[in-house]
């Protein structure tokens, strides 16, 4: 099993981030410290930067760090005239750039994708899901004709607020069951968020625990607590009240011996305190997972 965290890569960093950094905080160590496997490393599309996005793989590298990717790129309107005009290019760049770290590394990398997701007042669900079927077709189709060593994985997203306003696609276990039987591909399958699943619960009286054969199709976790009266989610692991043994139980049936990513806002903990925080966060998930003999 192994564990990591996810952090944005450098052209993506907050203003408190970079202030921080700048004052001599190195991120790097805090991992090291933490004996973390990965980082998954996020980006979004609106200023992706392909140079600085690979010196930061190299580094973390060299520190002996995995690497998962985690785009935020969203496919709304794809096939269509609203398509992003970049969103194939820099999605081929992405999975060029897994491939390579996947060489490097000795193992699929993975990249952690979702669906699309557009406005309440744009054309409804029906077309957003098409146009993640048909987005999702196309990456699978360019996996095989590259030869990319890549692990595709599709989000459990958490469902807007009404005040948002938006629509997202993979918000429920029924679109990611329908996502995964539109694209039946030996490198496309789900991560389970977990702490989403808990959200969906608490305030949309959504099903807690996902189906198992949705079970049986995770090769991907992103792992937190959730604060449910204030509420937050992407809490420390056992602070608050998630139900995270009985989802991670549910993993040790499936036989789930992957990665959890341990999942948090990191300008919100990012700090003098960041290595003690992840090793606190790491002794918590592997409490909860040994108990549960996941090794």
């Amino acid at each position: 099993m192994f564990i990591g965290t996810n952090f944005p890569n450098t052209a993506e960093y907050s203003r408190t981030i970079k202030s921080l950094i700048e004052t001599g905080l190195d991120p790097v160590r805090a991992f090291v410290e933490a004996e973390l496997d990965y980082v998954e490393l996020s980006l979004k599309h609106v200023g992706f930067d392909r140079a600085a996005f690979e010196a930061d793989i190299t580094r973390l590298h060299t520190h002996g760090l995995q690497v998962n990717l985690h785009p935020y790129f969203n496919c709304q309107g794809f096939g269509t005239a609203d398509e992003h005009p970049h969103l194939r290019e820099s999605m081929t760049s992405v999975m060029e750039i897994a491939h390579h770290v996947a060489q490097h590394e000795s193992r699929t990398v993975v990249i952690n994708l979702h669906a699309a997701s557009g406005r309440r007042s744009l054309p409804g669900r029906d077309l957003l899901i098409n146009q993640s079927f048909n987005f999702h077709n196309w990456l699978m189709e360019t996996v095989d004709q590259r030869g990319f060593d890549v692990q595709i994985t599709t989000e459990h997203q958490l469902p807007p607020s009404p005040q948002e306003g938006i629509l997202r696609i993979g918000d429920s276990f029924e679109e990611l069951l329908a996502l995964r039987a539109a694209t039946p591909h030996e490198r496309f399958h789900v991560c389970w968020d977990m702490g989403h699943s808990a959200m969906r619960n608490a305030f949309y009286g959504a099903n807690l625990y996902p189906p198992h054969e949705l079970v049986t199709l995770v090769r991907h976790v992103h792992i937190h607590d959730v604060d449910f009266e204030k509420p937050l989610d992407h809490r420390p692991i056992g602070s608050a009240g998630s139900p995270l043994q009985d989802f991670v139980q549910s993993l040790r049936q499936s036989g789930y011996t992957l990665g959890f990513t341990m999942e948090y806002q990191a300008d919100e903990f990012f700090g003098d305190h960041y290595a003690d925080f992840l090793k606190q966060s790491r002794a918590a998930l592997l409490a909860l997972v040994e108990e549960k003999h996941i090794i």
